[in-house]
């Protein structure tokens, strides 16, 4: 699982997921960025296998925390009293560090980057009713596989579409969530 990108201001994130070169005492989104850089909390909005799979992966990282922002409630009921989604990952146990949110203000306190990872059927849907809760500034990677039906557009296109320009990564990588 690979990443390389770098923001228009110059923010550089490394191949290595959770790691963002910045200048020491940067202010992120409220949470300050250390002298070396890492990465203190992520959102990650989604609640299928592929984005429990990157809050697992994400939050077992040593000072790394982990808001799942879940769009359905029901859901993120069932995640907080299992720790994980027996049906879609079973003996996949969240770590303490993720955070179950379905509150979008909640969700991206403090946070520094947002992973989407929604299935492109319902990207288009669920960015246009959370479009004012995410700043402009906050760099967001599309984990987001497939192309929307009908227009055919690639998801990083839908995310700047109906969020406006910003930093948008994309992570590509294994077809299923259990490969991570």
């Amino acid at each position: 699982m690979a990443l390389g990108w770098t923001s228009p201001n110059r923010h550089k994130i490394d191949t290595k997921i959770g790691f963002v070169s910045r200048p020491a005492g940067t202010i992120v989104m409220g949470g300050k960025v250390d002298g070396a850089g890492m990465i203190q909390r992520m959102a990650i909005l989604g609640s299928g296998a592929w984005a429990l799979a990157m809050a697992k992966v994400v939050g077992q990282k040593s000072g790394h925390a982990v808001s799942l922002w879940c769009p359905r409630t029901a859901t993120a009921e069932i995640l907080r009293r299992e720790r994980g989604n027996p049906d879609l990952l079973p003996g996949i146990t969240l770590p303490d560090s993720v955070a179950i949110e379905t509150d979008g203000v909640r969700a991206l306190a403090g946070c520094s980057m947002l992973l989407v990872a929604v299935p492109t059927a319902f990207l288009r849907e669920v960015l246009r009713d959370r479009a004012g809760l995410v700043p402009a500034e906050l760099p967001v990677v599309s984990l987001v596989k497939g192309i929307e039906t009908g227009s055919l557009s690639m998801p990083s296109d839908i995310i700047r579409r109906e969020w406006g320009m910003r930093p948008v990564a994309v992570l590509s990588g294994p077809s299923h969530a259990e490969e991570v």
